[in-house]
């Protein structure tokens, strides 16, 4: 009895780290993580495979296996440089980068770095480009704690973003500037990045482009914890009430009524929401009338299973 009572603790304290990341496979079995690591290695997408390769890397980690991990990182890398999208290819090294640092290969996740600015450098659509950018910097700061390399790659996503002519997607770049100033501890910096970021959206001149630009800029001042997101919300709402196009204003406020939501102003949402709804009631054309209503409708629906998460 005693010999049992020894066995099953064995079972019990051994069995956890062979299942950690384990799916079950198709007959109801375990998949090994070797099955799986050989599994994402046969994904035709590089940017996909190397996204599932990082995956797998995590659970070889959790489950003890240094090896293992290693490998599955090192064919991410191989996989991410295969990418032809750029965007792909830079969020790839980029997680890529976060993975190896996470598991202390501290030079690993150098070599990823500057591959996914290479990449970013590469990006043609100019908004992306910062974005891309930014991501490398704040790596750099939060998962190697280089503050040097990060304020330099944050300078090249400045200057990037400079560069930038069209108002609405200057203004969403320098939000994502400002966010990255954020997370980076730098917080005089991100509130005049966000100041910057709402004074290039009341640049634009289309009602409806401003009102998404100042709706965009209020979730990422959300995210920040940023005191005047609620103001710019109002903001945003006061201009989308200003479009004459009724189904463009269904369609805005409805938009606006999920990024509150999602920001906690679930009453404030509801509100809104139901003067999307009456703004869909006024388009005359039946098809554009039904396409804003299946819209909040189904906004609708994902405002409740939010709120029962």
């Amino acid at each position: 009895e005693k010999m049992n009572r020894t066995c099953y603790c064995l079972v019990l304290v051994c069995l956890p780290p062979l299942l950690a990341g384990c799916p079950s496979g198709e007959d109801g079995g375990e998949v090994s993580l070797e099955q799986r690591f050989l599994d994402a290695k046969n994904i035709t997408s590089p940017s996909s495979r190397a996204n599932r390769l990082i995956e797998v890397a995590r659970d070889y980690y959790a489950a003890g296996d240094t090896a293992g991990g290693q490998k599955a990182l090192d064919a991410a890398f191989e996989a991410a440089g295969a990418a032809e999208d750029t965007v792909g290819k830079a969020n790839a090294f980029n997680d890529i980068a976060v993975a190896e640092a996470d598991f202390g290969r501290k030079s690993s996740a150098e070599e990823a770095l500057k591959e996914a600015r290479r990449a970013a450098n590469e990006i043609e659509l100019p908004g992306i480009k910062v974005e891309q950018l930014a991501k490398v910097a704040v790596t750099f700061g939060t998962k190697l704690e280089d503050k040097s390399k990060a304020s330099a790659y944050l300078s090249a996503a400045k200057d990037a973003a400079e560069g930038i002519t069209d108002p609405a997607t200057r203004a969403e770049a320098i939000a994502n500037l400002a966010a990255s100033h954020h997370d980076l501890g730098q917080a005089d910096e991100a509130a005049a990045m966000m100041t910057a970021a709402t004074e290039a959206a009341d640049q634009i001149e289309d009602t409806n482009k401003r009102a998404d630009a100042i709706g965009k800029i209020a979730a990422k001042a959300t995210q920040m914890g940023a005191a005047n997101a609620e103001d710019l919300f109002d903001q945003a709402i006061s201009v989308a009430e200003e479009i004459t196009d009724a189904s463009a204003k269904a369609h805005r406020l409805a938009d606006l009524a999920l990024a509150m939501h999602r920001a906690g102003n679930s009453a404030g949402a509801q509100e809104l929401i139901k003067k999307a709804s009456a703004a869909a009631d006024q388009i005359g054309e039946q098809g554009l009338k039904t396409e804003a209503q299946s819209k909040i409708d189904g906004y609708l629906k994902q405002m409740y299973h939010l709120a029962m998460v």
